[in-house]
């Protein structure tokens, strides 16, 4: 029964987590610039917020691993419920305080997801199997499905609909993590009396320098998955489309992951995460050039397919990657550190997306996530190599 009600309530934790992601960040552009920002304010606003989550990221995950009264599931409520405030805050606030609200729950909604992943493998390593890609494919389909109805909002003119969506999703979420089992006896990621093996990031890196590698493409690969988030209304306005049809196109991304995600376990025998990744990087080169050349939505649709192979690989990959590198007392900081690598991504994504769309437009945007794209695939194919090596060398 534990294991039944912990896999059902992880996943209604994810399904609503995803729908606030859908609010707080996949329409993050569209919302702020019906508050009053332009182009390139909106993505440095998101971009600064994302600068301030990606400080607290790794902070909390070493509070979570040091201190033995705070834990994936403690942090992850205490969070929640302050993001459930601030939505509500945003809901009723107008002008600059709306969106001054907006930019926390931005940093909020980032704080938690590292948590929200630790969960499911906080139940593995306790004999409760709460599958991983499945838990994240029931993410992504309520992503979907939101983001699909969203094309029926108007949500130019209608951004209480946005804000009124993430409250009810808050509220599920919190309820979802409240309802979630703690293990009797649980072997936890914290392990006090190796605390002092590391007491400072800076270590942590030297000691998982394959990792680090990774991580350091990772953060290439994401600004391009947040480069082309950030402009997706631009690149289908330049396509012919509307914010009804940006709609679909997000909907028809989340329902493409559906399949990897729910098999991902089985990928995963087969593959390795760090290959993974790498298919995942070269395959975000082709999508990148999908949309540069998109001159109709038929073709934004196909690069939006493409979403299997990239985000619906390259998150799940990066997840399993820290946990397979990573000693188990420092998982809630490998876990932040992914999610670093997505937040760090929204920074540099949001931030170049806005400054290249003021001055050049869809096309200007595409042109610079190629460069960043190409680069993140190379560094991602010598961190493979590397990590060939020292596995033969280990051997």
């Amino acid at each position: 029964m534990g294991s039944k009600r912990a896999f059902v309530f992880a996943a209604i934790a994810f399904a609503s987590f995803y729908v606030i992601m859908l609010c707080a960040i996949g329409y993050a552009t569209v919302f702020l610039r019906a508050a009053g920002a332009s182009k390139a304010g909106s993505g440095t606003i998101v971009a600064i917020a994302c600068i301030v989550a990606a400080v607290f990221q790794p902070v909390l995950g070493r509070v979570c691993d040091r201190l033995k009264s705070v834990d994936w599931k403690r942090l992850s409520l205490i969070l929640s419920v302050f993001l459930l405030i601030v939505f509500l805050g945003v809901f009723f606030a107008e002008n600059t305080l709306l969106i001054v609200l907006f930019f926390i729950a931005i940093i909020l909604a980032y704080c938690i997801n590292p948590f929200l992943n630790e969960c499911s493998f906080y139940y593995e390593r306790n004999g409760i199997h709460v599958n991983f890609g499945i838990v994240r494919g029931v993410g992504s389909f309520s992503y979907a499905l939101i983001s699909y109805l969203f094309r029926f909002a108007n949500l130019e003119e209608n951004t209480r609909a946005l804000v009124s969506t993430g409250i009810v999703a808050t509220v599920i979420l919190i309820v979802s993590i409240i309802v979630l089992p703690r293990v009797k006896g649980a072997v936890s990621s914290t392990h006090k009396e190796k605390k002092s093996e590391i007491k400072e990031i800076g270590t942590f890196f030297k000691r998982y320098k394959v990792f680090m590698l990774f991580w350091f493409a990772l953060i290439f690969v994401m600004t391009f998955q947040n480069l082309f988030s950030a402009n997706l209304i631009d690149i289908v306005e330049k396509a012919g489309g509307d914010v009804s049809t940006m709609g679909v196109a997000l909907s028809l991304a989340a329902v493409v992951e559906l399949p990897v995600m729910f098999l991902f376990s089985r990928i995963m025998k087969k593959l390795s995460p760090e290959r993974l990744l790498l298919i995942g990087a070269f395959f975000y080169i082709v999508r990148c050039v999908l949309f540069l050349v998109a001159n109709s939505m038929a073709l934004i649709y196909v690069a939006q397919a493409f979403q299997m192979l990239t985000y619906a690989v390259v998150t799940p990959a990066s997840v399993y990657l820290s946990d397979k590198l990573i000693d188990k007392e420092f998982s809630n900081t490998g876990q932040a550190l992914v999610a670093f690598t997505v937040t760090a991504g929204t920074v540099l994504g949001f931030f170049i997306g806005g400054l290249t769309a003021e001055r050049g437009g869809a096309t200007r945007v595409l042109i610079a996530g190629l460069i960043i794209t190409i680069v993140g695939f190379i560094l991602m194919l010598i961190a493979n190599i590397i990590s060939k090596r020292s596995k033969n060398v280990s051997g």
